[in-house]
């Protein structure tokens, strides 16, 4: 897939669109990189339909304690709308936050996103064992 860290902002449109040109179909990104709404723009221009895409993004914001949780269903919409679709292929947590009920609180709100069909699959970036047994 082609990942989109670094690529900050208005940089991302135009190395999106050489991918997609070159034939990617994977694009990962994440709210903290700040280029969602840049990519958005890129998969409109290129002309290749939603169904062929594979998009990854994450939830950075409140794992790492700069947003309440009670706002991350409307982070999630504000992503969709950025990239310009309705659903994501997956959606993770960039991080694990440091509070392990924290962790199963965001991860029960993106159970919601996923039972809704907004989320294809959902994961967690960033993490150990020992995190994914205090979901799982």
């Amino acid at each position: 897939g082609f990942g989109t860290w670094r690529l900050w902002s208005k940089a991302a449109y135009q190395p999106v669109r050489w991918a997609l040109e070159a034939g990617y179909r994977h694009i990962d990104t994440a709210e903290g990189y700040a280029n969602e709404a840049e990519i958005g723009k890129a998969i409109r221009d290129s002309g290749v339909p939603r169904d062929q895409l594979f998009i990854a993004t994450k939830l950075s914001s409140v794992p790492k304690g700069l947003a309440d949780p009670a706002y991350t269903e409307q982070i999630f919409a504000m992503q969709l709308e950025q990239l310009g679709t309705d659903y994501v292929d997956v959606y993770m947590l960039h991080t694990p936050p440091q509070d392990p009920s924290q962790l199963r609180l965001l991860w029960s709100i993106m159970e919601t996103l996923y039972s809704q069909g907004r989320v294809r699959a959902l994961g967690i970036s960033n993490c150990d064992v020992n995190d994914l047994r205090e979901v799982f």
